[in-house]
């Protein structure tokens, strides 16, 4: 229920932009939380980071 809550807050400052600061700083928000909250495991994280690095 945490996850999906961080998750929700994460999307609604995304949308909101409240004070207009940059999608990066929400997202990372919302990233910093899940880590904090032992959410998602760093390896977990590597393997996503490892899928999508050279996307651009």
């Amino acid at each position: 229920m945490l996850a999906f809550f961080i998750f929700l807050s994460t999307l609604v400052l995304l949308f909101w932009r409240p004070w207009n600061l940059p999608i990066w700083v929400f997202s990372s928000l919302g990233a910093f939380f899940v880590f904090i909250f032992q959410l998602v495991d760093f390896k977990d994280a590597y393997f996503v980071f490892s899928l999508v690095w050279d996307s651009s």
